[in-house]
Formats: C-alpha cells, sequence, structure tokens
C-alpha cells in the first residue's frame, strides 16, 4: 500500500446542514489536483496533540472539475474525534495532507436504470454521482432520507439537477421512506446504491 499524500490548503468552509459542514480543498501549489471519478473518497490525515486520526470522506465535488476536492463531515455526538477535530480545530488556510482519490462505490455505467438511496450525510458520494450520470443521460432518482433538524444537506443543489427525481423523508416532519415502495416495480437492470450515516 503506497504512503503517497497530496497536501491540500483549505480554501473555503462553510455550512451545509445543521451538523455538517463543507470543506473546500485546492493544491497547496497552484495546479489542478488528480482526477477522480464518481463515488470516489480521499484519506485526510489529522495531527492532534493526542493522536494522528485518519478518516476517507467522500468527494462532493464534480468529477468534470479539478480545480478544487470538496469534502462534507458531520459532527457525530459519538465521535471517534475526526469530525471533531474537523469542525473545531480546521480553518480557512490551513494545510491538509491527503491520499489521492480512490473508489470502492463506484456506479455501474451498465444498468438500466440507478436508485440511489441516501440516508443523512450518506448523500456524499451521490453529489459526484448525479453531474456524470446526467452527463451521460442515464435514468436515474434518487430517495433521501434525514432529519432536517441535524442533516438534509445539498436539498436544494439535488433538485436543481434532479427536479422530480428527487424525493425527500424528512423524520423530523414525520415523513418516512418505506423500501418496499421504492423497489416495487422497478425494471429489470436497475441498480440499486445505498449509503447511511458512518461514525468519525
Amino acid at each position: 500500500m503506497s504512503n503517497y499524500t497530496i497536501p491540500v490548503k483549505v480554501s473555503a468552509i462553510k455550512d451545509v446542514a445543521p451538523a455538517i459542514r463543507e470543506f473546500t480543498l485546492v493544491a497547496e501549489k497552484d495546479g489542478d489536483l488528480l482526477a477522480f471519478s464518481a463515488g470516489s473518497h480521499v484519506v485526510v490525515t489529522m495531527k492532534s496533540e493526542e493522536a494522528v486520526m485518519r478518516n476517507a470522506y467522500s468527494l462532493v465535488s464534480n468529477p468534470n472539475d479539478v480545480s478544487c476536492y470538496k469534502i462534507s463531515v458531520r459532527l457525530q455526538e459519538e465521535s471517534r474525534g475526526g469530525s471533531v477535530f474537523m469542525h473545531s480545530v480546521v480553518k480557512e488556510g490551513d494545510v491538509l495532507s491527503i491520499t489521492p482519490p480512490s473508489n470502492l462505490f463506484a456506479p455501474y455505467w451498465g444498468a438500466k436504470k440507478h436508485i440511489l438511496i441516501a440516508g443523512g450525510v450518506g448523500v456524499t458520494p451521490f453529489m459526484s454521482y448525479i453531474p456524470q450520470l446526467l452527463q451521460s443521460e442515464e435514468t436515474v432518482e434518487m430517495h433521501y432520507m434525514f432529519h432536517s433538524s441535524k442533516t438534509g444537506a445539498y436539498r436544494d443543489e439535488l433538485e436543481s439537477q434532479l427536479g422530480n427525481r428527487l424525493f425527500c423523508y424528512d423524520s423530523d416532519q414525520g415523513v418516512r421512506g418505506n423500501l418496499t415502495d421504492i423497489l416495487s416495480d422497478q425494471p429489470v437492470g436497475t441498480h440499486v446504491y445505498i449509503c447511511a450515516v458512518h461514525k468519525a
């Protein structure tokens, strides 16, 4: 396994949901970053006084634009330290160390239809899927389940991209998705992708 890492500068930080913060990363020196494919992630190294932490975060930016990478981090109630570090320590202008993009969750381009099911911050890998799926004129729909008091990031952006192919379920409003209903009567050749919350 390679130990190669890339130094990147945090060029912008913004809150995209009550408990989710987006970080824009650019090359430490001028230039583009490495190309990546839909569903890719990077591993961020975080060094505190107590420990060195390494967490994987999905790239939420468009794979067609490598002028920057964007990652989103949910502040976890029972964090192992990584999400607290990203939310409370990392500031604009800081330099972080990341691995080159890697992909363990790529879409299957031979599918007849793509159904994306996201739970909370699990929406993040799909943010890089959607531009490429739409560019390739793939048949796609997204079912997005979240608690608006904490998560639900990127709803406006997703609605703009997907229109009536986006279905939102806000548990805080008593609206829940039913997988049986979602998956019933789908055409042969449909592929389903599911990503939900994990601790960091």
